[in-house]
């Protein structure tokens, strides 16, 4: 069942969720980045010991050995809003593609799978890189390296999503799947396809297998 206001996506709301995704990959690589700075300290000073003791000359390392190291796979997130009027919660769960896509000006950047409900209502969509326009399309769906499918997804009134049409069949999907290619086509372009890896995530999808019933 579909919530009826959530296709309304404007550009603001897609990128909040997406923040959501991300929140928990900067706090990786801000340990990361301290990590990195420390050892960068520590090298330099053996570095130094180690001449003044053997005369002899020593390059340190460049400063890009203080940049993080990027995890293999996405990180996902669980987002819990509740409404002050009615004390019901709304879930949303975010999980970003683990391939890049070029966006309307050519930068890469990943799409974002999101599932979401409230009150038992459920919805399921990919919120895209490049503008998709306002019209619906069949979308290419391939699970497991298996067989290639095709559904008809409907599109956000903002161009910036395409709604799966049985968004609880896709969610249990995910939660027993390793890995699903969502094939869509941009306007006036090629299509693109968009990879997401489950296993860091099972037990989000558990989760909102249990509070989206």
């Amino acid at each position: 069942m579909t919530l009826p206001n959530l296709k309304n996506i404007s550009l603001s709301e897609t990128q909040k969720l997406i923040a959501a995704a991300s929140a928990a990959a900067i706090l990786f690589f801000g340990l990361g980045f301290s990590f990195g700075r420390q050892s960068s300290v520590q090298e330099r000073s053996g570095s130094r010991t180690d001449s003044s003791s053997t005369q002899s000359t020593h390059t340190i390392k460049p400063d890009s050995s203080e940049t993080p190291v990027v995890p293999k796979a996405p990180i996902s997130a669980i987002d819990e809003d509740v409404d002050p009027l009615t004390d019901q919660v709304k879930y949303t769960f975010a999980l970003r593609s683990s391939n890049t896509i070029s966006n309307s000006i050519g930068m890469a950047e990943r799409d974002t799978l999101i599932v979401r409900c409230e009150a038992g209502e459920v919805d399921a969509y990919i919120a895209t890189t490049p503008y998709v326009s306002s019209d619906g399309q069949s979308v290419k769906l391939r699970w497991n390296g298996g067989a290639i499918t095709s559904e008809w997804w409907s599109p956000a009134s903002g161009g910036s999503a395409l709604f799966s049409g049985a968004p609880v069949t896709l969610l249990n999907k995910m939660a027993s799947s390793e890995k699903l290619v969502i094939s869509y086509k941009p306007y006036s372009k090629t299509a693109v396809s968009a990879v997401f890896e489950f296993d860091q995530s099972r037990s989000d999808l558990i989760r909102m297998q249990e509070v989206c019933k």
